[in-house]
């Protein structure tokens, strides 16, 4: 009986973990939509931090890959993108990553 209770209790945790995730989403896409140049760049990238952190890594790719190449952040979402698309297999989007990491490096 015990057992039952804890599984809806998980449940109900995972329910509301979702909603909170959902409206600080909300909350930072409407904060982002504020920000411009460098500071967007760095909330971009925090935010690719933040998802991939909590699991999120479709999220966490999107933000990754929002950050122009002529950003100053751009080298380390670079990196973080490319491992994100490594560890999921995807190979050849891994690799054009990694080239694009390429010029920031002279």
């Amino acid at each position: 009986m015990m057992s039952s209770g804890s599984g809806s209790g998980a449940s109900s945790r995972q329910l509301l973990d979702a909603g909170a995730n959902s409206l600080a989403d909300l909350e930072i896409r409407s904060e982002l939509d504020e920000l411009h140049g460098v500071d967007r760049e760095q909330a971009l990238y925090r935010m690719g931090l933040a998802r991939e952190r909590l699991g999120d890594y479709a999220g966490a790719r999107a933000a990754f890959s929002r950050i122009p190449e002529e950003s100053a952040w751009f080298p380390r979402a670079a990196q973080h993108l490319a491992r994100l698309l490594t560890a999921e297999g995807q190979f050849d989007a891994a690799a054009a990553a990694y080239r694009a990491l390429v010029p920031t490096l002279v």
